[in-house]
């Protein structure tokens, strides 16, 4: 099987690959989990280590790679605060990216010292086992990355080409099963933003041991083609706390799932707010269904109550509709008797 566009691979797709795997027709060699990493790997299983280019395709479609700080302590993933987002580098004593059997809990192929990393497939591997304070669990991929997706939903791992928060987004250089053509990529989804875009955390072979970078749908990049999500087994589960975000373009709201309301009203603590096709929240003039309604610099929608706007009066109503037309409407004046246009 070839794909050579920039789309997910479908279930029909998939379930051919898990065919080739079945069948034992999969590039014309066995693929060993146990070998797993960003490696070639020969006909007769003899491994060779070969260099993974992510960061060089990132620097050639004007990616920008952030090299954040390393954290001083290992990070809890998942708490009654929700899902907790990395942005800093693992410390280099954080045992969900050591070696298992020498100090840590991860069964990827050994970098350097005790450590996994620097290795995409270990930093996700060990990013997985993070978020769910896992010691170990035989069902998280760690094959050459562009096979996780495959060989997740073989180990029953649940995929998808919707990114979710803690997720494993997949890239594959060449065909799969075949590390000779390019191993591909993986990272984890740390932050999902209302117009599809997601921040990846991860890590590269032969360059920086943790990065993180911004990718807009549908996600390939040169070189490197998206091929799916592999959903972490430790979040999808889990309700996290909704919660206001921002960006460089404006505010929205998480319902605490990675979801978000767009082209929507929503009742958030009692106020209402507007949210356009895109997922931000909207301020100033608002027309509804043929209805005017006004939210205010917070974005809250304004009701029962006068609006001075640009030197000219306006009243909305106790549903934050603007009225027009004849009504009784409540005046109120100050203690001069000069009308001041607030409600009564």
């Amino acid at each position: 099987m070839k794909k050579d566009d920039k789309q997910p691979l479908s279930d029909e797709e998939l379930d051919e690959v898990f065919e080739e795997i079945r069948t034992g027709e999969s590039h014309g060699f066995p693929f060993s989990q146990k070998e797993g990493g960003d490696m070639s790997e020969k006909v007769t299983n003899e491994q060779n280590i070969t260099y993974d280019s992510f960061e060089e395709s990132l620097k050639h479609d004007g990616i920008e790679i952030i090299v954040p700080d390393e954290d001083g302590e290992p990070q809890k993933g998942i708490g009654a605060g929700g899902y907790v987002p990395r942005r800093t580098a693992p410390s280099y004593t954080n045992p969900f990216y050591l070696k298992s059997g020498m100090g840590g809990y991860n069964r990827c192929i050994l970098i350097q010292g005790n450590s996994c990393l620097a290795n995409c497939v270990g930093f996700a591997h060990g990013r997985l086992l993070e978020q769910g304070g896992s010691t170990g669990n035989p069902k998280i991929p760690t094959c050459n990355a562009e096979d996780w997706l495959a060989t997740a939903k073989t180990n029953g791992l649940k995929t998808g080409a919707t990114p979710k928060l803690g997720a494993v987004i997949v890239w594959k250089s060449g065909n799969l099963w075949n590390g000779r053509d390019g191993c591909g990529h993986v990272g984890v989804v740390e932050e999902v933003y209302p117009d599809g875009s997601i921040l990846v955390g991860q890590s590269n072979y032969g360059g920086t041991r943790f990065f993180l970078t911004r990718h807009k749908p549908p996600y390939s990049i040169f070189g490197q083609t998206f091929i799916g999500f592999v959903y972490s087994p430790y979040v999808e589960d889990s309700e996290g706390t909704a919660m206001w975000k921002n960006d460089e373009t404006g505010w929205w709201y998480d319902n605490g799932d990675g979801t978000y309301p767009k082209n929507q009203w929503k009742q958030i603590n009692g106020e209402w707010y507007y949210f356009n096709d895109r997922g931000y929240m909207v301020t100033g003039w608002i027309k509804d269904k043929g209805i005017w309604y006004y939210c205010d610099e917070k974005g809250k929608m304004l009701k029962s109550t006068w609006l001075d706007y640009k030197g000219k009066w306006y009243f909305l109503g106790r549903n934050g509709a603007m009225f027009t037309g004849n009504h009784q409407v409540p005046v109120h004046f100050n203690s001069n008797g000069e009308f001041d246009g607030n409600k009564r």
